[in-house]
């Protein structure tokens, strides 16, 4: 694994969403800067800061089989698009990733 790779798994957590987990990547603060600049929506936002899921194909798709799939981002959009039940709970775990994150931030600057 890379620094780099090392260093956005460091901002991944797990989120659970009607029995579904999906891993989510808190944004980095450069990010945060342009989704605010964009006027990023909840669904822009989950759209890009999930990064992994557990999903199977009968998950995706209606009559489809038992096995895993791997998470690809073109399919996460197509999926999520018609999704709206995920885009709150999700979004709101990724904003409370950044507001763990900052908090954090502060603490230590206050030391």
């Amino acid at each position: 694994m890379s620094l780099i790779d090392k260093i956005r798994k460091a901002r991944e957590s797990v989120v659970e969403v009607d029995g579904k987990k999906f891993t989510i990547r808190r944004p980095t603060e450069a990010e945060q800067v342009q989704a605010l600049a964009d006027r990023a929506s909840r669904l822009d936002l989950v759209r890009r800061f999930v990064v992994g899921w557990s999903l199977q194909e009968i998950d995706i798709i209606p009559g489809g089989d038992p096995v895993d799939v791997a998470f690809d981002n073109e399919l996460w959009t197509e999926y999520v698009n018609d999704k709206a039940e995920l885009w709150d709970p999700i979004s709101s775990a990724i904003k409370a990733l950044v507001d763990d994150h900052n908090a954090k931030v502060e603490r230590a600057e206050k030391k």
